[in-house]
C-alpha cells in the first residue's frame, strides 16, 4: 500500500455521435480528443477516521461517495481500510468535457494503485460504470490523442450488448492548440433530461452516419496524419454541422447555446476554419495553429458578448493521465 496518491486527469471533447440507433450493427460511438486541461486533481489516502470520507464540492462529494460505496461491493475494494479522497482541482460538470468519466476512472484506477494494485484497463472501465454510449472518455484516460470509437455493436444472442475497443488513436500534432469557449454559469443536458432526450429523438439517418464516416476517414484523420490544419478543421466544422443539426431537434439549434451559435457565426464569418460543439455542451472548442491565432483573437475581440463567456486555450493530451506517489 502507498502512503498516498494524486491522480491528475485532462478533459475529453466529443465531437457527435456516428449513430443513434441501436438496431443496427453498430451504435453512438464517435470522435474525440483529450486535452491536457481543464482536469481533475484527486487525492487519495488512509483515512483517519472509521469510515471514507470524500472533500469535495456539493455534486463531486456525492458521487464519488456513491462510486466508495459501489466499490466496496467488488474486489478488490471489499473490505479495504476507509480511504480519504480530497479533490484538489476541480473540473466542471455538465459543460461537455466529460467529467464524470475522468473523475470516475481517476477515483478507481487511483484507489487500486494506492493498494499497490495495477487493474487491467477492461477492468477499470467496468467498475467505473461509464461509457453508456461512448467510450473515447475511458480510452482516452489511459491513452490520451485522437480516438475514433466505432459504437457498440448490436446485442449478442444473450442479450450482452458488446463493446468494442477504441479502432483509432491518433497522436494530435502538437503545434495545434484548442479554445474552449462556453457562457458563463450554463450547463448542457445531462441526467434524466439526456435520457429523454435519446428517447425522443429519432435516430441518425444513414446518409447521415455514412457522411459522418466519410468526414471521418477522408478529411479528419489524413488531416491530422499530414498536418494538414485546414483539411482536418474543416472536416470537423461539417462533422459538427451535422450532428448538430440533428441533435437540433432536442437541443434547440446546431449549438445548444444560442450565444454560442452566435459565436460560431461570428467567428466563420471572420475566417476560422471550425467551431464544434463537445457532447450536449454547452462548451464550443475552436482549434487553431499559430498562424491564425491572430485572427482569432481579433474576431473575439470584436465579438461584444465576450464578456459573457470563459475561455481558456489548452493543447491535445497524447498520454494517460498522470499518478503521483
Amino acid at each position: 500500500m502507498n502512503a498516498e496518491m494524486i491522480v491528475e486527469t485532462g478533459c475529453r471533447l466529443h465531437f457527435g455521435l456516428l449513430s443513434t440507433d441501436p438496431a443496427r450493427d453498430r451504435s453512438f460511438g464517435g470522435l474525440g480528443v483529450m486535452l491536457e486541461s481543464p482536469g481533475w486533481a484527486v487525492h487519495l489516502v488512509a483515512a483517519a477516521q472509521a469510515s471514507d470520507s470524500v472533500q469535495a464540492d456539493g455534486e463531486t462529494q456525492a458521487r464519488i461517495q456513491r462510486l466508495l460505496e459501489l466499490l466496496r461491493a467488488n474486489e478488490p475494494f471489499a473490505g479495504q481500510p476507509p480511504l480519504a479522497v480530497t479533490v484538489r482541482r476541480p473540473l466542471v460538470h455538465h459543460a461537455g468535457l466529460g467529467s464524470g468519466t475522468q473523475l470516475a476512472m481517476a477515483v478507481v484506477d487511483g484507489w487500486a494503485r494506492f493498494l499497490g494494485l495495477t487493474l487491467a484497463n477492461d477492468e477499470v472501465f467496468r467498475l467505473s460504470r461509464r461509457g453508456a454510449r461512448s467510450s473515447i472518455g475511458q480510452f482516452g484516460y489511459f491513452s490520451g490523442g485522437f480516438l475514433v470509437d466505432a459504437g457498440h455493436q448490436r446485442p449478442t444472442e444473450q442479450g450482452m450488448l458488446q463493446r468494442d475497443a477504441i479502432v483509432v488513436r491518433a497522436e494530435f500534432p502538437d503545434e495545434w492548440s484548442w479554445w474552449l469557449i462556453s457562457p458563463k454559469n450554463a450547463t448542457g443536458l445531462s441526467g434524466e433530461a439526456e435520457l429523454k432526450a435519446f428517447r425522443e429523438m429519432t435516430p441518425i439517418p444513414q446518409a447521415t452516419t455514412d457522411r459522418l464516416a466519410s468526414l471521418t476517414l477522408l478529411s479528419i484523420l489524413p488531416g491530422i496524419q499530414s498536418r494538414n490544419f485546414q483539411e482536418f478543421a474543416r472536416g470537423l466544422h461539417e462533422y459538427g454541422q451535422l450532428v448538430g443539426q440533428h441533435f437540433a431537434a432536442v437541443q434547440g439549434s446546431v449549438f445548444s447555446s444560442p450565444l454560442m451559435g452566435d459565436l460560431a457565426r461570428h467567428l466563420m464569418e471572420a475566417g476560422l476554419p471550425c467551431v464544434v460543439q463537445s457532447s450536449w455542451g454547452p462548451t464550443v472548442a475552436v482549434p487553431v495553429t499559430t498562424e491564425i491565432e491572430e485572427e482569432f483573437e481579433t474576431a473575439w475581440k470584436k465579438w461584444p458578448p465576450h464578456e459573457k463567456c470563459d475561455r481558456l486555450r489548452t493543447k491535445a493530451m497524447n498520454r494517460r493521465a498522470v499518478i503521483h506517489r
